[in-house]
């Protein structure tokens, strides 16, 4: 008998989420007795035009923030799709699974996947860690990416029952660097990449930071990722730091760009700034592409980044990144730097997309 799955992701962008729920989708239309049925918000043309592809069904519903309205429509959705599976992903597909629970507990299966778990600081935290604890008491599995981050959120819940590991997975593929890319990194002897939205999970301000430090001729830095909406106080204060110094001159901002991984090849050095992540994707892709990586010590990084694949940082201080690119530079090309590579490139082609297709249905129970 077909099993029907609906995805609930918060919005359709370019990011970790997005891409690896439509890569499960995708790779599981050899699966005949499934049907994937995706709710999200469009951000993005090409997963929009992925996700009617590759869904039986996509439905364009505002779940970036919680709203009645969109409540309204998910409910709808839900009823009339009777799906046996409901899976949210991230912090507020995990609000709408808590309040389609209660309607629909006996008749659907849920489970949750965290995709780079954080509680807030401020007056909502206590909230925050109620909601999460309460929806992981209630739905069947918990999904976490990485170990450091069912680590944190067993840490900061406080409750373990049914959390499970299952990593993304992930390819890549390459494409012809755009003109307006290649002509640019022509001009430079070592181009450093980050795929990171402007957002202060990624730390773009110490990204920038740090790269000041660590400038010497022929170095530029490139940053592909767009700006979320509600990063707009942060963005103006990106604006105002780039603007500060001629050395920022060297720093490319591409926005979001379609296939983002499938450029990477074309970089020397990938960079990752960020506070947390859930399994930093953009990591495993550099890994794919070999390039070395550097990355801050965070949740879901360091399950990748350790001394014998990349360069970790010893913390989030812009000055140990800036120490952390001048090793990497420095050994660039050398023995050291290539042993490197391979090795996380023989860790990154763990991550298979068939790999996380077969754990996820193990948990659906199909």
């Amino acid at each position: 008998m077909s099993k029907k799955i609906v995805h609930l992701v918060p919005i359709l962008k370019s990011g970790g989420a997005p891409i690896n729920v439509l890569r499960f989708i995708k790779g599981s239309l050899k699966i005949n007795d499934y049907y994937n049925f995706m709710i999200s918000k469009s951000g993005c043309k090409n997963l929009e035009k992925d996700a009617s592809e590759y869904c039986d069904a996509y439905f364009d519903v505002d779940l970036s923030k919680v709203s009645l309205n969109s409540l309204l429509k998910t409910y709808r959705i839900v009823r009339d799709l009777e799906p046996d599976i409901l899976h949210t992903n991230g912090k507020c597909g995990l609000f709408y699974g808590m309040l389609l629970y209660p309607l629909f507990r006996k008749k659907i299966k849920f489970i949750h996947t965290y995709r780079g778990f954080y509680l807030p600081e401020g007056k909502f935290k206590f909230l925050h860690t109620f909601l999460e604890k309460l929806y992981s008491s209630v739905v069947s599995c918990s999904i976490c990416v990485s170990n450091s981050e069912k680590e944190k959120v067993i840490n900061s819940l406080g409750y373990d029952l049914n959390v499970k590991v299952i990593p993304n997975g992930i390819s890549v593929s390459k494409k012809t660097l755009p003109s307006r890319i290649s002509d640019v990194i022509g001009r430079y002897e070592i181009n450093i990449v980050s795929l990171s939205r402007i957002c202060e999970q990624k730390d773009i301000i110490s990204m920038l930071e740090s790269f000041k430090l660590f400038y010497k001729a022929g170095a530029s830095l490139h940053i592909i990722g767009g700006i979320p909406s509600q990063q707009s106080d942060y963005n103006k204060k990106v604006k105002e730091l780039i603007a500060s110094d001629s050395i920022f001159e060297h720093v490319y901002f591409w926005g979001d760009l379609p296939n983002a991984s499938s450029l990477l090849y074309g970089f020397d050095i990938y960079l990752s700034t960020a506070r947390f992540e859930g399994l930093p994707t953009a990591i495993i892709e550099a890994g794919l592409s070999e390039l070395p990586v550097v990355a801050t010590p965070c949740v879901g990084n360091i399950d990748l980044i350790n001394q014998s694949t990349g360069y970790l940082v010893p913390s989030f201080n812009s000055r140990d990144i800036s120490n952390s690119l001048e090793q990497c530079f420095l050994e660039y090309g050398t023995k050291t730097q290539l042993e490197k590579i391979s090795n996380n490139l023989v860790q990154s082609k763990t991550f298979s997309v068939e790999n996380n297709i077969d754990k996820i249905s193990a948990v659906y129970g199909f």
